[in-house]
């Protein structure tokens, strides 16, 4: 139990690294670490919300392998929309999962358009066709990658409280 925690936390803060440093979408990570997590019983998610974050990871590695490989490896504009991902995940999970998500969104579309005001993000032509290309290809695996971080912290953070 307590070593499938362990690697449970080793694929989630990998996942988080590969947000902002992407090779390989960050969500399969991500997804790996909340089976782990389920498996271990620190996480007391049901199969139908499992389910969902199957196929939300697996839509996500689908645009990830349908873009060229310049798009999804490139690292460009990664720190504002994964780090507005990780925000929105954390204050969304404040309220509920659907917040969680909503916030999530929210707050890698405003760390894109963040990105897209300085002279690297100009490129982006924000509002156009490239910038919304740009980002689904970052935000759509940020925010999916962030909202499973979330859950696994919220799910660790919610046992421990129950077994003081």
């Amino acid at each position: 139990m307590t070593s499938l925690l362990i690697l449970s936390i080793i694929f989630l803060c990998a996942a988080i690294v590969l947000v902002f440093k992407p090779t390989i979408p960050a969500a399969f990570p991500a997804l790996i670490g909340l089976i782990l997590l389920k498996l271990s019983g620190y996480c007391p998610m049901t199969i139908n919300g499992l389910i969902f974050w199957v196929v939300a990871t697996v839509i996500v590695a689908a645009i990830w392998y349908m873009l060229p490989p310049q798009v999804t490896r490139s690292a460009v504009g990664t720190g504002f929309v994964g780090g507005g991902a990780l925000v929105g995940a954390c204050v969304g999970m404040i309220m509920s999962y659907p917040a969680m998500i909503i916030a999530s969104v929210l707050c890698a579309f405003f760390g894109a358009l963040a990105f897209s005001r300085t002279p690297k993000g100009a490129l982006l032509e924000f509002p156009s066709k490239k910038f919304v290309n740009w980002l689904c290809a970052k935000g759509l695996p940020a925010v999916v990658a962030m909202c499973m971080v979330a859950i696994c912290l919220l799910s660790i953070i919610s046992y421990s409280k129950t077994a003081l």
